[in-house]
């Protein structure tokens, strides 16, 4: 048995794992990860079509003000989360775990957050398409 590392393979899976902004277009993601700071809730995706499938990125969803708050839950409401869960009154804990393995299609926009390029959902592009484990 070899101990040989090929580091050709682990580049090219630092390259799928690591958070970067994907180009600006129309992906299918599903969240692997979604978890609740402060008012807001980071959120996790892995591309599961076309030629990014693999790849992650990160977008957080922001309450700390209202105009945040409508952006935020206009694009939750894409995400399945809508008028009658919210009714529900869940905790960020209850709605970023509700986040967990939803499948959306969804128009990634880049914007640049202290000199680092990121992506979010342009306001109201975000729609599910489905829903199952989250990706490990």
């Amino acid at each position: 048995m070899s101990n040989v590392v090929n580091i050709g393979d682990l580049f090219a899976q630092y390259e799928k794992d690591k958070l970067g902004a994907l180009p600006e277009g129309d992906y299918d993601l599903q969240v692997a990860t979604a978890k609740p700071k402060g008012m807001s809730i980071t959120a996790t995706y892995t591309v599961l079509t076309g030629p990014y499938a693999g790849q992650k990125t990160i977008n957080q969803f922001h309450f700390s003000s209202e105009n945040a708050a409508a952006i935020a839950f206009q694009n939750l409401e894409g995400f399945g989360l809508d008028r009658a869960y919210w009714a529900q009154r869940p905790t960020l804990d209850d709605a970023a775990s509700a986040l967990v393995g939803r499948q959306v299609h969804g128009y990634l926009e880049i914007r640049d957050v202290s000199g680092q390029q990121r992506n979010q959902f342009k306001i109201g592009a975000v729609r599910l398409i489905g829903a199952t484990a989250a990706p490990q």
